[in-house]
């Protein structure tokens, strides 16, 4: 309620007039002749109505779905995060979505950077075996020498002749 009138001469209680319901609502006790308004749940900021306003409370507004607010109380909501290699928790009202880790990009280098070092060494076996047999001779070695080639990530030996 607000105050409608003043309190009378003889120390009686005010005159009071009930706040407009869904416009305005007054939550605790007060002499005020104002009651307060009702707030809105901007859609523009990711929210929507939860609860509507009463004489006795104000709206309360909750993210959409697919907004998420870390902050309460919360007055903008933002969009949750899309996942490219999967979803490990999705988004809820109070925390983005997380995701797995990696992407297909990174993979690919992995994959590339793995096949690399057995396709030079079976690139130097094939130029030196051809070297070879254009020469047609065999060579038989007597002494072989391993060693080590070091490349990022990975140690290799390569046996020479």
């Amino acid at each position: 309620t607000r105050k409608e009138t003043d309190c009378t001469i003889n120390g009686g209680d005010p005159g009071c007039l009930p706040c407009p319901e869904g416009r305005e609502y007054t939550d605790s006790k007060h002499y005020s002749s104002k009651c307060r308004r009702c707030g809105s749940c901007d859609g523009e900021h990711g929210l929507e109505v939860e609860i509507n306003c009463t004489r006795t409370r104000n709206t309360k507004c909750r993210c959409k779905s697919n907004f998420f607010c870390n902050t309460p109380p919360c007055e903008h909501c933002n969009p949750c995060k899309s996942c490219e290699h999967g979803i490990m928790e999705n988004c809820t009202t109070t925390t983005n979505t997380k995701c797995k880790e990696g992407s297909s990009h990174e993979l690919r280098w992995l994959w590339i950077l793995a096949l690399i070092p057995p396709a030079v060494v079976l690139t130097v076996w094939l130029v030196k075996r051809k070297c070879e047999n254009n020469g047609h001779h065999t060579f038989t070695p007597s002494n072989t020498e391993m060693v080590p080639m070091n490349l990022p990530g990975k140690a290799f030996i390569i046996l020479l002749q």
